[in-house]
């Protein structure tokens, strides 16, 4: 099961420059502005983050941390992001970004 994620994992790092969204942009769902229809939640990426090192995809761990670590710098504390622009939405500041600093230190 790891590996078909880490598989997918991959895919998704070659779709968007923020990774992960909650729904593929291929899907016809698909909206990136949309609550939990497109977006990015760093809480969901700690989470992935973290399973991924446990089960030894390190490199895959490091560019997922990179890019969460990057969208949270360039783009601020929000509670969700565009997968795209990083246009952060929802509440600000959000204090769950703050896991990308526990990203940081791996």
């Amino acid at each position: 099961m790891a590996r078909d994620l880490a598989v997918q994992i991959e895919a998704a790092l070659a779709r968007t420059p923020y990774v992960l969204s909650t729904t593929p942009p291929e899907h016809p769902g698909f909206d990136p502005d949309r609550y939990w229809r497109g977006n990015v939640w760093i809480q969901v990426n700690w989470l992935v983050w973290m399973g991924l090192r446990r089960y030894g995809y390190t490199d895959l761990a490091q560019e997922l941390a990179r890019r969460s670590i990057d969208l949270v710098m360039q783009h601020g504390q929000h509670e969700h992001f565009n997968p795209f622009t990083g246009q952060g939405h929802g509440s600000h500041p959000h204090s769950w970004d703050a896991l990308v600093l526990d990203m940081a230190r791996a």
